[in-house]
């Protein structure tokens, strides 16, 4: 295995450089967007999904074409699972749904706009310390979530030029 790295090095001497890169990179940019002063719930949910699909990804790829290195991005997946699993994950599932460029298109296959409703209504009461929710809460969650308009007011949320003009 060390003969492979000292060929590769040999070939291409920025080759660690650019793999050390690769696996840094979207941390970086991860930091970045988190520690903005504007940042959102749903915004920090989506990059921790987004980090957790890439070095799954690349993961698979080290598994298919050779075990070395893969050691490193276990380690990160580990540190995000252990991370995902000190979360409320209703509270980052919910900032999501109600993202109006998201809305359920994340969970349709997996969660069920009834779930999202039903943890909408268990957020509500702890955030405001009630037991009961407003009667309505339950049906504009529906209607929200369940909206085929996109969230600059366009059906289907097809954002086209056809769609401007009129």
């Amino acid at each position: 295995m060390s003969n492979i790295i000292l060929v590769r090095l040999c070939i291409n001497p920025n080759w660690i450089i650019n793999r050390i890169q690769k696996h840094l990179d979207p941390l970086a940019v991860a930091v970045n967007v988190c520690q903005g002063s504007n940042t959102r719930v749903d915004q920090v949910a989506l990059v921790f999904a987004r980090l957790y699909k890439y070095y799954t990804d690349i993961s698979a790829a080290a598994l298919l074409s050779s075990p070395d290195g893969s050691s490193l991005v276990n380690v990160i997946l580990t540190s995000l699972d252990t991370r995902w699993e000190k979360v409320d994950h209703d509270f980052f599932m919910v900032a999501i749904a109600l993202n109006p460029f998201v809305k359920t298109s994340l969970f349709a296959p997996m969660v069920s706009t009834v779930v999202l409703v039903t943890m909408i209504e268990r957020l509500y009461c702890c955030v405001f310390e009630v037991t009961t929710v407003p009667s309505t809460l339950g049906f504009h969650a529906v209607v929200y979530l369940t909206d085929n308009y996109d969230a600059f007011g366009y059906p289907g949320g097809d954002w086209n030029q056809e769609n401007l003009r009129t």
